[in-house]
């Protein structure tokens, strides 16, 4: 048996002492060296600052990982395996924050609580969309395969909030704390306990399971009632849709685009339908700029060129029956 290797072997890698302007280049470099190729994006396109953190504690035939970092979506796809072939598989405990993951066509969402598994012998995304920390156990494939988890399990979500996956996440993080005073044999044993734990609690049927986001035709009909349920919310916006349906803006927007459509296009239709029927009903007691804010708009010049543009005529052209 390898020896057991204690924290004072872990390796570091910190973009808080660098300049902002550097970050996110260097988080680049070394997500890629300590886990495989990647191709890392920031959410909204800023690069810096991005204050991130890995530290990787080295165990027999595994690693262990703490990650800490800022939204973003991370893509391992054909050109970064061809570059760098795997048959590791990571197991990655969230800590804080939420991810959308996405792997042989099965998609899921996690949060808080949670682990799931990719094949970095497969293309797969990680989807952050806000800052976010977890564990990652990387194994090879072969050895998690034999320690119960079924094999391919792409893209599967557990709970580790309760049961042995609970168990292992306590052990895991101890170990991490705590490794260093243990005898070699004991940290070997202990963390051999946890990673059997976790794959018990991965291949266990009755485990709390994440459900899987819903097909795109779903979502999309799912969107549409939420939009006409909360159309008087000025606030209500795309990113707000995609936090109640509990997926990624972008998995959302791809919803819509298989409808030759846009999010905020629809919404705004949506919005403008609702006030035209209104003015065909209200007889003139409620003000324009009243049934408009009512409908969720704030800007009234902006609603009626909206509504012009929509309808062909102006809103008070509506509301009288005359048509331009």
């Amino acid at each position: 048996m390898q020896p057991y290797a204690p924290p004072s072997t872990r390796k570091v890698y910190s973009t808080v002492s660098l300049s902002p302007a550097l970050q996110f280049a260097y988080w680049r470099e070394s997500i890629c060296e300590a886990f495989a190729a990647l191709d890392p994006v920031t959410q909204d396109g800023a690069r810096w600052p991005f204050p991130s953190l890995v530290e990787v504690d080295p165990f027999p035939g595994a690693t262990l990982s703490l990650v800490q970092s800022q939204a973003q979506r991370v893509v391992r796809a054909a050109p970064q395996i061809r570059r760098d072939p795997s048959d590791r598989v990571f197991v990655n405990l969230m800590l804080e924050g939420s991810s959308f993951i996405e792997q042989a066509g099965l998609r899921s969402r996690v949060g808080t609580g949670d682990m799931y598994v990719v094949d970095a012998s497969r293309p797969y995304v990680l989807e952050h969309p806000a800052p976010f920390r977890l564990l990652c156990l990387a194994l090879p494939r072969e050895r998690i395969a034999a320690r119960g988890l079924p094999a391919p399990a792409f893209a599967l979500a557990r709970s580790v909030r309760e049961g042995r996956g609970l168990l292992a996440l306590g052990l895991l993080r101890q170990l991490r704390l705590e490794g260093g005073r243990l005898q070699a044999q004991e940290g070997a044993d202990a963390f051999a306990i946890a990673c059997s734990w976790l794959a018990a609690a991965l291949a266990d049927p009755a485990a709390p399971s994440v459900a899987p986001s819903p097909p795109l035709a779903d979502l999309w009909r799912r969107a549409l009632r939420v939009m006409e349920h909360r159309l008087t919310e000025p606030e209500l916006s795309p990113a707000a849709i995609a936090a109640e349906l509990r997926v990624s803006l972008r998995y959302l927007h791809l919803a819509f685009a298989r409808q030759d459509a846009t999010v905020a296009s629809t919404l705004r239709s949506l919005r403008l339908q609702r006030c035209a029927e209104i003015l065909r009903r209200d007889p003139g007691r409620r003000t324009i700029a009243a049934i408009a804010q009512d409908c969720g708009f704030i800007d009234i010049p902006n609603f009626q060129r909206l509504f012009r543009r929509h309808f062909g005529h102006t809103p008070g052209e509506h509301r009288t029956g005359a048509r331009s």
